[in-house]
């Protein structure tokens, strides 16, 4: 069934589109050029073309507009630059959107694209140092729980319904009000800013300590909940290491799903977390 993307692909075409909704990739390509020339004066195109992969004439083209990339090309360049896992995939249907070989390829990567921006502007990015100061799992807690049909900001039913202690709360409301993500009036606080999400596939302390604690709360809520209010379960799957990013971006379209979905609620009581987890059982040493 053609969606409403697709019709309206048939009546502006998809270059057309892409020329008026949304920017050129060569421009990000640019742009990460222009940011390490200014951090190293000696930098040059050329060695901005080793570090892509591709000959010096050929990004001399593709930043002249005389030559496009592939998918696949895209994909490599992304991982090459460090783009985060949901900007690349973005930079990649910009890619494919143009450059796809069948106008129905187009099309499709312009549907995934739009799908694409309306998540990127669900959550407000934060860098790690902030995400440092509020890693601790409360943190998220408080600011979802201003999502509740029932929440009126008392900070001693917040310490109360998370079962943690009144200092706790007050810190973090503390921390949160510092970075403007919640406000406070009296006793009690109004969230200004709830959803938040913090760099992906880089190494961080601050990061891996928060989903170690949040997998300590499902450890114990797989004793302390019943089955009726959670779900919790595991799949074990043989699997192409080297094709793990088709993954996560199928998990990161599920999880966009249940945001979409959760927000035709209209009752929200409790808050959740909801937690996938994909990792490698097998010693890759031993083959």
């Amino acid at each position: 069934m053609l969606t409403r993307q697709i019709v309206l692909a048939s009546v502006r075409s998809v270059e057309k589109i892409m020329n008026e909704d949304f920017p050129d990739y060569r421009n990000y390509l640019r742009e990460e050029f222009l940011k390490r020339l200014a951090k190293n004066s000696s930098y040059s195109l050329r060695a901005f073309a080793q570090n892509v992969g591709l000959a010096p004439s050929r990004v001399s083209l593709i930043f002249n507009q005389r030559q496009g990339l592939s998918k696949a090309k895209a994909l490599a360049i992304g991982k090459k630059l460090g783009f985060e896992s949901r900007f690349l995939n973005y930079f990649v249907l910009l890619v494919e959107a143009r450059h796809a070989r069948s106008k129905v390829q187009r099309q499709l990567a312009l549907k995934k694209l739009r799908q694409n921006v309306k998540s990127l502007k669900r959550y407000q990015s934060v860098t790690e140092d902030i995400f440092r100061s509020i890693s601790d799992w409360w943190h998220l807690a408080i600011l979802e729980m201003g999502n509740l049909q029932d929440f009126d900001g008392d900070m001693i039913k917040i310490a109360e319904l998370l079962n943690i202690d009144l200092k706790l709360v007050t810190d973090a409301v503390d921390r949160l009000e510092r970075l403007s993500f919640v406000e406070r009036i009296g006793g009690k606080i109004k969230i200004c800013k709830s959803k938040i999400t913090t760099t992906e596939n880089v190494p961080s302390a601050a990061i891996r300590s928060f989903h170690q604690q949040i997998l300590t709360k499902a450890q114990s809520a797989i004793e302390g909940q019943n089955v009726a209010e959670r779900n919790i379960t595991t799949m074990v799957l043989p699997m192409d290491i080297g094709r793990i990013d088709s993954l996560v971006s199928l998990i990161t379209e599920f999880k966009d799903k249940i945001y979409d979905e959760v927000q035709t609620h209209e009752h929200k009581s409790d808050v959740y977390a909801l937690g996938v987890q994909l990792f490698r059982l097998t010693n890759k040493e031993i083959r």
